[in-house]
C-alpha cells in the first residue's frame, strides 16, 4: 500500500493591529506526484489545525410573546457559561439581542419607518447597542437586555428579526451600525417556543422572509467556501414539539429547515438543562471550527481521525457524505489549535491491488 501524507503549513502570526493573534491556514494544497496504478490503493491523511479567530459577531433573537418569561430566564442564568470562553482572551467580539415578535404590519424598511422595530438590537446605556470585551459588568447587562419581556407584537419569526437586524438596520444611521463585520464570524442563536411565522398566509399573514428565502441569503453571507464561518442554533420545540420540565412548545418545522440545510444546532426548548450547550456554543462562537473538509474522497469504512495523536472515539465525530467533512459535534469540537489528523483509503483507487 501506498502512502501519501498532507501536512499542513502553518503561517506566521498576521498582526491586527496591536493584537497578538495568530491567524493560521488549516490547510494547503497538495502537491501532487505520479503513482503506477500498479502500486495499489493510496492511504491518503489531511492534517489540520483547529483555528483561532479575531473577531466575532453574536446575534441573540429571543421571542418576547406572552409565554416566553421563563425561557427567557433560562437563557440569560446560563450566560455566564457562554461568555467564559471569551475571557481572558484576545477575540474581539460583538453580542447583541433582538426581539422575535414582531408587528405584522411591519414590512420592508425601505424608507426606514421609526414606528418598525424589526431587527432593532437592545440598548442598555453603553456607547453602542451591543456587549464587547469593554463592557462592565457583562453577564448583568445580558441579564438585562435578553430579558425582553413578553409583550411583543403578533407574529413570531425569528428569521425576519435575524434578517432585518443583519440588513436594513446595519445602513448608515441605523441603530445597528457597526454591529456586524464582513470578517468576523457570525453566530445566530433563535430563541422561541413557536414555530416561526414569517410566511404564514391568511388574513393575519405577518408578511416576513421564510426558509426558502433565509437559507440562500445565510449562506450566501460571507461568500463562496466560507461556510463555517456562520453558526446557526435553534432553541426551540424542534421537529415536534416538546411538553416537559414545566415547558411546553410548538413543532418549529422552519426553524429546523434552517438547523438541516446549514448543519446547525438544536436545543429542546424544554430541556432540563442549558448550561452544557451554552458553554459549548461559546467555543463555537469563540471561532472553533466542527468541519473539516477533506481533500480527497474516502473509502468510509478506512476513515480513522485522531485529535492531538489520541483517537477521540467514535461518538466524537462523524462522516457528512454531502460536504465530504469529518463533522464533530458541539461537545466534541477539538479544542484550540489541536491537531485534526484524517487517514482513508482513496475511494478512486477501489479495486486496485498491489502487485505479488
Amino acid at each position: 500500500m501506498r502512502t501519501v501524507v498532507l501536512f499542513s503549513l502553518i503561517l506566521p502570526a498576521v498582526l491586527v493591529g496591536c493584537s497578538d493573534t495568530q491567524l493560521r491556514v488549516t490547510y494547503e494544497e497538495p502537491v501532487l506526484s505520479e503513482q503506477p496504478d500498479a502500486l495499489g490503493p493510496t492511504e491518503w491523511t489531511d492534517e489540520f489545525q483547529q483555528r483561532t479567530v479575531a473577531e466575532s459577531d453574536i446575534l441573540f433573537v429571543v421571542d418576547d410573546s406572552c409565554s416566553m418569561e421563563e425561557e427567557q430566564e433560562e437563557l440569560a442564568d446560563n450566560f455566564d457559561g457562554f461568555i467564559s470562553n471569551f475571557v481572558a482572551t484576545n477575540l474581539d467580539y460583538h453580542i447583541g439581542v433582538t426581539r422575535a415578535a414582531l408587528n405584522s404590519d411591519g414590512g420592508p424598511l425601505s424608507p426606514p419607518n421609526p414606528e418598525v422595530d424589526w431587527g432593532v438590537l437592545e440598548t442598555f446605556g453603553g456607547p453602542s447597542p451591543w456587549i464587547d470585551a469593554d463592557t462592565s459588568g457583562i453577564v448583568d447587562v445580558f441579564n438585562d437586555i435578553a430579558n425582553v419581556g413578553t409583550n411583543g407584537g403578533d407574529c413570531e419569526m425569528a428569521l425576519q428579526a435575524s434578517f432585518s437586524a443583519l440588513n436594513e438596520r446595519l445602513q448608515p444611521g441605523q441603530p445597528n451600525e457597526g454591529f456586524y463585520r464582513e470578517d468576523a464570524i457570525l453566530t445566530l442563536v433563535i430563541l422561541s417556543d413557536e414555530n416561526d411565522h414569517g410566511i404564514d398566509g391568511g388574513p393575519f399573514a405577518c408578511g416576513g422572509i421564510g426558509p426558502s428565502e433565509y437559507i440562500p441569503w445565510l449562506q450566501g453571507l460571507k461568500g463562496w467556501g466560507n461556510d463555517d464561518m456562520i453558526s446557526f442554533t435553534a432553541i426551540t420545540g424542534g421537529d415536534d414539539g416538546c411538553n416537559a420540565n414545566g415547558n411546553d412548545a410548538d413543532p418549529a418545522p422552519n426553524y429546523m429547515e434552517v438547523v438541516d440545510a446549514v448543519g446547525g444546532n438544536f436545543l429542546s426548548i424544554c430541556d432540563n438543562d442549558w448550561s452544557t450547550f451554552l458553554t459549548e456554543l461559546g467555543l463555537e462562537a469563540a471561532g472553533l471550527k466542527r468541519a473539516f473538509q477533506l481533500r480527497r474522497i474516502p473509502v468510509e469504512s478506512s476513515l480513522v481521525v485522531t485529535v492531538d495523536g489520541s483517537d477521540p472515539g467514535p461518538e466524537a465525530w462523524s462522516y457528512d457524505r454531502t460536504r465530504n467533512s469529518i463533522d464533530f459535534p458541539i461537545e466534541h469540537v477539538p479544542a484550540e489549535l489541536a491537531v485534526v489528523r484524517v487517514s482513508y483509503i482513496l475511494q478512486e483507487d477501489v479495486g486496485a491491488t498491489a502487485p505479488e
